[in-house]
């Protein structure tokens, strides 16, 4: 089995987390600790959880728990079989620059009411993979979506808040449940210049509180919302 840490160049002040083992996010017991200091085909247990600034491995298989708390971290990076679960009675997971789905498939369980994944940068789904949402909560995004692989919201809400424009692109598929679009500027835009074929099918309820969706399509390509 290959797995693949990332696709991004890694920065040189951040720590990296691996989550070699099924666990809870906030368990810092060396003997039950999700988080290893080294990647995933070996286990040294992290003394504590990955914080601000981090970038998170989901190893293959692995679930996190993330019970009644707000952690945030730099980035995540999922392989094939990862997930992470929101429960309690209210937790919010907070990344600051990308969340990527390298291979495989990955879920994010978002159970917990109010719970909610923030993204304030990139959502990447590379091809052959697939990025399954459940749960009642939502999943936030401030910046752009880059999907080669798959989408799917089983009965979550995709979320559009970004400040500016921002793009859906990529030769995969995005299916969601529910769309919000509240955005205090910028458009929400399916696709890109480069490659401006991307459509978005919303199988439940869009709502557009604040803000546009702009297609860029072209003569020989066609863009659209599904509903």
């Amino acid at each position: 089995m290959t797995i693949i840490l990332s696709f991004f160049s890694e920065h040189t002040t951040a720590e990296i987390f691996y989550a070699s083992r099924n666990g809870k996010w906030d368990d810092k017991a060396a003997t039950t600790t999700p988080w290893s200091t080294v990647p995933c085909s070996s286990f040294i247990a992290a003394v504590n959880p990955p914080d601000v600034g981090d970038d998170v491995i989901i190893c293959p298989g692995v679930g996190i728990q993330v019970n009644d708390l707000s952690p945030s971290i730099r980035s995540v990076t999922f392989n094939d079989g990862g997930e992470i679960r929101l429960g309690g009675t209210a937790a919010t997971l907070n990344i600051s620059n990308y969340m990527n789905v390298v291979r495989g498939s990955a879920r994010l369980e978002l159970y917990a009411s109010p719970s909610e994944v923030v993204i304030n940068g990139l959502l990447a789904i590379q091809a052959d993979a697939t990025l399954t949402q459940s749960g009642n909560a939502n999943l936030k995004i401030a910046g752009n979506v880059s999907n080669n692989g798959t989408y799917s919201a089983e009965n979550a809400t995709l979320y559009f808040n970004g400040s500016g424009d921002q793009a859906i692109y990529g030769t995969g598929t995005t299916t969601a449940f529910n769309v919000i679009i509240d955005k205090p500027g910028g458009s929400l835009i399916l696709g890109t210049a480069g490659a401006p074929n991307h459509n978005l099918i919303v199988t439940n309820t869009l709502t557009l509180t604040k803000g546009l969706i702009q297609t860029n399509n072209t003569s020989s390509t066609t863009n659209y919302v599904l509903m």
